[in-house]
């Protein structure tokens, strides 16, 4: 309940952010009130099963990457990412509720080295969040904000927050049989940083994420002109779903 209540109060409603209230959403406020309601319907989750599949574009060329998750509290987790085109890849997370396994960091290319560490140890108790920021820092291959969110831990998601400097209202979108509220606005890579792209979401009356879209000039190399890259996570996660006991197993 901490866990939620926290999330809940991260974003914060301004005097400047009220407008005349209208059907939809009518202004920054409503925006807020719509995120905060997201961030609670995640951090409240028990169990959570589904997929988030990311699509990059740039210079006329795309690329793909799905994020398989699921998760029961208190510490079993399964993460997998399946990364396509010319160099696939895959990285996986595992929790078995007694150990959990992640790829270490430093290893040579093409060879994959996986650590494995006890959820009590003297360094504490893993939750399925403890463990998600031990292999969200250089084991997985895409830390996105959607799966940021559908983890809830408190300290990613005052980083994400801060990143959405601006919000506005931008009607309501339609993704396949639903229409959802999309919210607008300017983005920036921390609290402080100047503006560097804008960020769209769409979120669902009832509080699900359905889509997170991030636009931004970025250099491929810094002897290159910067391009505008387009990151859309397409989300279908189920809140409180039964998870699949079979993935709930260490990988080693």
């Amino acid at each position: 309940m901490l866990t939620a209540l926290a999330a809940f109060a991260l974003i914060t409603v301004t005097p400047q952010d009220q407008a005349p209230a209208q059907a939809g959403l009518a202004n920054a406020a409503d925006c807020k009130a719509l995120i905060s309601k997201m961030l609670k319907v995640y951090a409240d989750a028990n169990t959570m099963v589904g997929s988030i599949t990311l699509t990059g574009y740039a210079g006329g060329g795309q690329s793909s990457m799905t994020t398989y998750l699921q998760f029961e509290k208190p510490a079993k987790l399964f993460i997998r990412q399946d990364k396509g085109g010319s160099e696939p890849r895959r990285w996986i997370v595992s929790s078995d509720g007694r150990f959990f396994s992640y790829e270490s960091p430093n290893q040579n290319v093409g060879v994959v080295q996986r650590l494995i560490e006890p959820i009590t140890s003297r360094n504490g108790t893993y939750d399925f969040k403890r463990i998600y920021s031990v292999a969200a820092r250089d084991s997985i291959g895409d830390r996105s904000v959607p799966l940021d969110i559908a983890i809830s831990r408190h300290e990613d998601l005052e980083h994400d927050v801060m990143m959405w400097a601006t919000f506005s209202p931008n009607g309501r979108v339609k993704l396949g049989d639903m229409t959802a509220n999309s919210i607008i606005g300017h983005w920036r890579p921390y609290g402080e940083a100047d503006i560097g792209g804008k960020y769209e979401l769409v979120i669902a009356d009832d509080g699900r994420l359905l889509r997170y879209t991030l636009e931004q000039l970025l250099a491929p190399d810094p002897n290159m002109q910067p391009q505008q890259v387009r990151f859309v996570w397409e989300v279908n996660l189920q809140v409180n779903a039964k998870p699949d006991p079979k993935y709930f197993v260490l990988v080693r």
